[in-house]
């Protein structure tokens, strides 16, 4: 189960740096 959560905690934090990276390249 915290080896689900963790990978599940990793590409959150994967899909956020990605949404502000593609913004700052936007902007």
């Amino acid at each position: 189960m915290p080896v689900i959560w963790d990978f599940l905690n990793l590409f959150v934090i994967s899909l956020f740096l990605n949404v502000h990276f593609e913004f700052m390249l936007f902007i």
